[in-house]
């Protein structure tokens, strides 16, 4: 997983760096992927096993957050073998309720994909979770890197 969103960071976004493969803590792998982007994966039980949850920090300054929406479309397609198929559910359940968020939680279904839960840490702060569809995210999952 973690080399199928790293091989498509250059394209994502043009100021990324490569995620750390090495162990963040206890089992967690990621870091700092863009200036004010950071995404950690939680495998199952080690490197190898299936993604329980991704979790992709953002922040912003002057009181917005700019959502970069190509990077979480893209961490969407990794999940799903970087399928077209993924990109384009996102185009269409995520993006346009993406600019619309009223609630501190919300849980997005993106296509028959994955659920992708958005939290609203502050007016500068945002915290985006892939999980398979129907599964509630790892309390773990929402503060990673913090």
């Amino acid at each position: 997983m973690i080399t199928q969103i790293n091989l498509q960071l250059p394209i994502l976004t043009d100021d990324s760096s490569p995620l750390p493969t090495t162990i963040v803590k206890e089992g967690v792998f990621g870091g700092r992927a863009t200036s004010n982007t950071k995404i950690y994966l939680l495998p199952e039980s080690s490197a190898f096993s299936k993604t329980r949850a991704v979790t992709a920090h953002v922040t912003g300054s002057g009181g917005s957050v700019q959502t970069p929406a190509r990077l979480l479309s893209g961490i969407g397609a990794s999940l799903n073998t970087l399928s077209s198929d993924a990109v384009e559910a996102f185009q269409k359940d995520a993006l346009p309720r993406l600019s619309m968020l009223t609630q501190s939680r919300t849980t997005i279904t993106v296509g028959s994909f994955y659920d992708l839960t958005i939290l609203v840490r502050s007016s500068t702060s945002l915290t985006f979770i892939y999980t398979p569809i129907g599964t509630t995210p790892p309390s773990e999952a929402e503060t990673l890197g913090l």
